[in-house]
């Protein structure tokens, strides 16, 4: 486990996004599958955000802290394809709509801790979805959770490095 503390200026950005997330979800009508307190979507979002930096301090990543993306495909942190998951309790979801590889970390403002990583895939096979809302949700068990955090380091580092290469963000004369 890796234990990541956001500096002051760092939770501040963060509460931001996920301020504008849940601005954006009320304004869509949209809401969460998995049952929650619609008070508490507010702290839900910010959270979320704060994970999401948290895992991009640690691997050193840029975090553009994006909003309205999730749908896109391109994960929570640019050029990886990576999904953030946060849970407070470890009890973390996976939604039809998941691809690729999740990091799972708990913890609330401003201490994260990054528990475990693993693949879509495998939580799909290891145990059957239930049905909330109308919608298939999977819970990540112990079986999938993989922990070589250095190896995950250096493959998204690899990932990070040929994305910007192939479609450099800006261009430098």
């Amino acid at each position: 486990m890796i234990v990541v503390r956001l500096e002051g200026y760092e939770a501040e950005v963060a509460v931001l996004v996920g301020s504008s997330r849940n601005k954006s979800a009320l304004k869509k009508e949209s809401r969460d599958v998995y049952p929650s307190n619609p008070v508490m979507s507010w702290g839900q979002h910010v959270e979320a955000a704060g994970a999401e930096m948290a895992v991009a301090k640690y691997l050193g990543l840029y975090w553009d802290g994006s909003v309205d993306t999730y749908r896109s495909g391109s994960g929570d942190l640019p050029y990886t394809n990576i999904d953030v998951k946060h849970s407070q309790d470890g009890k973390w979801k996976v939604k039809d709509r998941d691809d690729g590889e999740l990091i799972l970390v708990k913890g609330v403002m401003p201490t994260y801790t990054i528990e475990a990583y693993c693949f879509t895939k495998e939580v799909k096979k290891a145990s059957a979805p239930c049905e909330m809302s109308g919608s298939k949700l999977w819970f990540i068990n112990d079986r999938v959770k993989r922990r070589d955090f250095d190896r995950l380091k250096k493959t998204l580092w690899r990932r990070a490095f040929d994305a910007r290469q192939a479609s450099p963000p800006c261009e430098v004369k």
